[in-house]
């Protein structure tokens, strides 16, 4: 198994190596949930992690922290992967300036990656969520080589939304990912790629 843990900024070496040895992989930081490690600690736990081969997960509040995180994105040196499609709602659309700084990170770099996850939040018209297929569709346009997929099951915090049905979302997913080999590559190969699954 792998994982992704939440840690406190001022985790020792020794506590990294025993997390890395348990199957971490990488950490998770947000700017949306009280209490969380932030995006001012992007570059300090990169250097923390980066001899470990790990990767870092911003959850963001709004996409257009993307926007003004992008040059910092650029420069990080460790992996690092945008979850929740950046935040972006249907409503803003492909054309949202943070969802277009994510674009072009993800054309611009090899180490930006993106995940496509509980886009059921993100829809402004609910069930189905048509208004983020564009979205999502965009993203593994841009690079199918640096998406992932997640269920964010099992929905936590979902006070405001009708919970929705697993096997749709994934069905979605199947669709907006358009073939088998693109099905596969992230699915299958991008996160054997970058949580070490072959190692």
């Amino acid at each position: 198994l792998r994982g992704v843990a939440v840690v406190d900024p001022d985790i020792s070496d020794t506590e990294l190596e025993a997390l890395n040895a348990g199957g971490m992989r990488g950490i998770r930081l947000s700017t949306m949930l009280k209490g969380a490690v932030g995006s001012d600690q992007l570059m300090p736990m990169a250097e923390k992690i980066k001899a470990l081969g790990w990767h870092i997960v911003l959850h963001v509040n709004d996409s257009n922290e993307i926007a003004e995180l992008e040059e910092l994105l650029r420069a990080l040196p460790v992996p690092i992967v945008i979850d929740h499609l950046s935040r972006v709602r249907g409503g803003q659309g492909v054309d949202y300036p943070g969802f277009q700084a994510l674009l072009r990170l993800l054309r611009d770099t090899d180490h930006v990656w993106a995940k496509i996850s509980s886009w059921y939040r993100l829809s402004d018209l609910g069930p189905p969520y048509d208004d983020m297929t564009p979205i999502a569709r965009a993203l593994i346009e841009a690079r199918p080589d640096r998406i992932l997929w997640g269920t964010n099951w099992p929905h936590p915090i979902l006070w405001d939304h009708p919970m929705p049905n697993d096997g749709d979302l994934l069905d979605q997913f199947m669709v907006w990912a358009g073939d088998d080999a693109s099905r596969k590559q992230i699915l299958v190969d991008n996160p054997v790629v970058l949580y070490g699954f072959n190692a």
